[in-house]
């Protein structure tokens, strides 16, 4: 049995934290849907159920979390011209 410390890195979760950030605070609606798309791919590829299971559900948070306040919230104002 391998210990959690020596499995390597979920690169997939770490993306997904990366992307859903970017979408709450740039309000990037395409960042946010990458966001969930590499949390889905993260779940499927899950081999430490514990740590694994806190980084995805953090990045699905950001990424439920973008996806509301950039669909639902207040618009972003025109540029000025």
């Amino acid at each position: 049995m391998v210990s959690p410390q020596d499995l390597p890195v979920d690169y997939s979760g770490f993306i997904a934290v990366v992307f859903g950030v970017a979408g709450v605070m740039f309000r990037y609606k395409l960042s946010s849907w990458l966001a969930i798309i590499f949390c889905a791919q993260s779940l499927a590829n899950m081999r430490n159920m514990e740590n694994d299971l806190k980084q995805i559900s953090m990045a699905m948070m950001f990424a439920i979390m973008g996806l509301v306040t950039n669909y639902f919230g207040p618009t972003r104002p025109a540029p000025p011209k």
